[in-house]
Order: structure tokens, then C-alpha cells, then sequence
């Protein structure tokens, strides 16, 4: 797990360092790697703590397991959504540079954070509400904490957990076969001097997608699969997860050209600003050295 969680701290600080790549896609895509992250991290808390469910810090790490990975999933909606939405306007693209189009960004982007974390908030507390005001042992409780730090009944499992995962799967999977139409439909001069980037958009998003898909079913499994050979293999795709999603998303020659220009900006204006202030050092210098009659 510790490569998965190094590979997402690098891309969070790439990203966050060059201004360039905080789109709106940027910042949805920083989204997504947080959530991962933070599932990765709670994932890794789980195996290191007791389950029971008198345990309050397993209960913890269970809702926060549960939630971080619904929040992933939103978050890979919100992008094939906006990829979809790109191409179908592609107008937006226009207000790149405009005061308005900063705004419209802005707001879509506080719209888009809003519906990716509270969606998953009201799931995930509708479920530890159940668990926790129902009395009888109902198959909708989650049982946090019973079998491991999680979800540990089939049917809450099915409810909470795969049943809106596969919404959301099923609803990308629309999003991206609609985006694909439309792509292969460009034939325009203006249009096309745009598709290789837009290609480019939607293979990679298709990819994170296809990549959080697989990662939720051994998720799933993992649940309910206590054979060895299949931990140290989920913990091993685990581990890969974000390594595939560094290599999907910062490993690419435009990433690095626009990390030098952004080092080169910053080394630049701090000699710039150390021959200024050399100059007014001398300048003062040079005043108090003047004689007075």
C-alpha cells in the first residue's frame, strides 16, 4: 500500500505545484486521488486494527472505509459526466482565459464537490443510523465491525455499498458511450484540431474508470474472501492502484514540460527579486554616503 499512497502524494503535489493543471478536470481528478488516498490509508488502519464491534476505533475506520470509497465512485461519475458535458459544449472552452468563464468554472467545480461529498455523507449515515437505532437484527444493518472493519453483512453490503456502486458504473458507462458517439462524429477543421486532446481526455478518465471499477470488485470480495493467496493478491493490486493511476495521469511528456516551465517561472522571479533588492540595497547605501553641506 505504501507505493499507492506515495504515487497519490506525488500526483496531489504535482498538480497542486503547477497552476496549470488545476482545471476544472485538474481539480476534479485531485478530487478522486484524495478519496483514494484516503481509502487507501483507512484500508491500511483496518488490517492493523482488532475487529469487534465494542472496538470504537475499528467502527471508525469502517464508516471511513465505507464513505472514502462511495466518494471515490462520485468522483469518478463527476469526470465522466464533465468529459461528457466538454464534448458535447464545446463552447465551454472558449471562457478558458474570460473573468466569466473563471466564475462558471468555480461554481461548477463547488457543485460538483458538494454532490460528491455529501451524496456518499447521507448513504453512509443513513446506514449508521440502521445500525445503530435498530434494534432486531435486521439484514439492512451494516454491522460495522462484526467480521471485519466494514460492512459485515451480505445484504447491507449489497444496499449500501454495490447496489449504488453499480449506479454509478452503469451511469459512466452511459456518459462514455455517449462521448465516444460524439467523438467519432467530429469532422469539422476547428473540431478536429481538438480531437487528439479531447481523445486524450477520454482515455484517460475511461482508464481510472475501468482501473476504480476492478478495485471495487476485489473490495467486495476481499469482504468476504479470508484465503491468503487472495489478501496478498488484492493488497498487491492495491498497492499497483495508484502507480497505474501516477503513470494514467503525471507520467506524460505535456505534465513535465509544464513542471519545468513552472520551476523555471519560480527561479526566475526569485533572481529577479534578489537583483531588485540588491539594487535598492545599493541605491540606499549609496544615499547615505552622499555628503550633507
Amino acid at each position: 500500500m505504501t507505493a499507492s499512497i506515495v504515487s497519490f502524494i506525488i500526483q496531489l503535489s504535482v498538480y497542486g505545484f503547477v497552476p496549470k493543471l488545476q482545471s476544472l478536470p485538474g481539480k476534479c481528478l485531485m478530487s478522486l486521488s484524495l478519496s483514494l488516498l484516503a481509502t487507501n490509508l483507512f484500508l491500511i488502519l483496518s488490517y492493523n486494527t482488532e475487529t469487534s464491534r465494542e472496538n470504537i476505533m475499528c467502527i471508525i475506520v469502517g464508516i471511513g472505509r465505507h464513505y472514502f470509497i462511495l466518494v471515490a465512485f462520485c468522483w469518478m461519475s463527476v469526470l465522466a459526466f464533465d468529459t461528457h458535458w466538454t464534448f458535447h459544449l464545446p463552447h465551454r472552452n472558449q471562457l478558458k482565459t474570460s473573468l466569466k468563464g473563471y466564475h462558471k468554472r468555480t461554481s461548477l467545480f463547488i457543485k460538483y464537490s458538494l454532490y460528491s461529498w455529501l451524496t456518499p455523507a447521507v448513504i453512509v449515515g443513513i446506514a449508521v443510523s440502521i445500525d445503530y437505532t435498530m434494534q432486531s437484527e435486521s439484514a439492512l444493518k451494516p454491522m460495522y465491525g462484526q467480521v471485519v472493519c466494514g460492512l459485515s453483512q451480505l445484504f447491507a453490503i449489497l444496499m449500501w455499498s454495490t447496489i449504488p456502486g453499480c449506479l454509478i458504473m452503469f451511469v459512466n458507462i452511459v456518459f462514455f458511450a455517449k462521448t465516444l458517439q460524439k467523438l467519432n462524429r467530429i469532422t469539422g477543421e476547428t473540431e478536429l484540431a481538438n480531437k487528439a486532446t479531447f481523445r486524450e481526455r477520454f482515455m484517460w478518465c475511461f482508464k481510472l474508470s475501468i482501473l476504480l471499477g476492478i478495485a471495487w470488485v476485489i473490495y467486495f470480495i476481499s469482504s468476504f474472501v479470508c484465503e491468503i493467496w487472495f489478501q496478498y493478491f488484492s493488497q498487491l493490486f492495491l498497492s499497483c492502484q495508484g502507480l497505474f493511476i501516477l503513470s494514467i495521469t503525471t507520467l506524460k511528456k505535456s505534465v513535465f514540460e509544464s513542471l519545468k516551465r513552472r520551476v523555471f517561472y519560480l527561479r526566475n522571479r526569485g533572481i529577479h527579486r534578489q537583483q531588485s533588492s540588491k539594487r535598492s540595497f545599493q541605491a540606499s547605501a549609496s544615499m547615505k554616503t552622499l555628503p550633507i553641506f
